[in-house]
């Protein structure tokens, strides 16, 4: 993967973050609709590219503590989740992760741990970044 490419990924990826459910299990969970939209004309392809976020929350807990290898969220899409540490995780393609053509958007929905109070426990800043081995 080149520079250019991880270029456009950054440039022309979008994504919406919506709480969906704040209270499940008796508060021990939410649920979070994220939004994957490409907004430019070329096709986000699959390959060794991961998207790095801080997130106070753990992401898909039950699967992700204690997992370095991470976990595949089931929505047929393609997309691992890695806790790595703290507040760090990261979303990658995995194998299956067909790529997302221009001007087309995929729906995932996963779990996070506790509840959502405000935007800012959701940190700005997110940034891609080329991974150096593929582990799907």
């Amino acid at each position: 993967m080149d520079q250019g490419t991880l270029d456009y990924i950054a440039s022309n990826l979008g994504i919406r973050y919506d709480v969906l459910d704040n209270f499940q299990d008796s508060w021990k969970s939410y649920r979070v609709r994220m939004t994957l939209t490409n907004a430019g004309s070329r096709s986000i392809p699959n390959g060794p590219w991961a998207i790095y976020l801080c997130h106070i929350r753990i992401i898909e807990p039950v699967h992700t503590k204690h997992n370095p290898t991470g976990y595949i969220i089931p929505c047929g899409h393609g997309i691992k989740v890695t806790h790595i540490n703290g507040c760090q995780h990261k979303f990658e393609p995995t194998m299956s992760f067909a790529g997302l053509v221009g001007f087309q958007s995929m729906v995932v929905e996963l779990d996070a741990e506790n509840w959502n109070v405000a935007r800012t426990d959701v940190m700005p800043n997110w940034y891609i970044d080329r991974k150096s081995t593929r582990l799907n």
